[in-house]
C-alpha cells in the first residue's frame, strides 16, 4: 500500500506540474498542430527521458554532496556570502538610479496590448 500511495502522489504532482504553459508544452502543441500527434509524442517522450536523466543525476549529486559534511558547510557559507553580495549590489544599483519612470506604462506611443506579443496576431 505504501509504494502505491507514493506512486499516486508522484503522478498527481507530475500532472499538476504539466498544467501551466511551459516552453515544452507549447512546443509539443505546436509540433502536434504542424507535424502531427506522432511527432509531438516523439518530442514529448524525448523530453521526458531527458528530464528523468537530469533528475536522477541531480538526486545522486545531491545525495553525494549531503554526505560530504565539509563541502556542504563550505557551500552554505559561499551561498550566504553570494546572497549578501547580491543584496548589497541591488541596494547600490537602486540608490544610483535616477530615472524611476516605468517605460511601458508611461509610453503613450506603444499600445499596451503589444506589451504581450504572444497575444497579438502577427501580420
Amino acid at each position: 500500500m505504501g509504494l502505491s500511495k507514493i506512486f499516486l502522489w508522484g503522478l498527481i504532482i507530475s500532472f499538476v506540474g504539466t498544467l501551466p504553459l511551459s516552453p515544452l508544452n507549447v512546443a509539443a502543441m505546436q509540433i502536434s498542430s504542424q507535424e502531427g500527434i506522432a511527432a509531438a509524442m516523439y518530442f514529448s517522450v524525448g523530453t521526458l527521458l531527458t528530464e528523468m536523466i537530469y533528475v536522477r543525476i541531480s538526486l545522486v549529486g545531491i545525495n553525494w554532496i549531503r554526505k560530504q559534511k565539509k563541502l556542504f558547510r563550505w557551500m552554505e557559507w559561499i551561498t550566504f556570502l553570494l546572497l549578501l553580495v547580491f543584496a548589497a549590489g541591488s541596494f547600490y544599483a537602486a540608490s544610483r538610479t535616477q530615472n524611476t519612470e516605468n517605460v511601458l506604462l508611461n509610453n503613450y506611443e506603444l499600445h499596451h496590448f503589444h506589451a504581450f506579443p504572444f497575444l497579438v496576431r502577427m501580420e
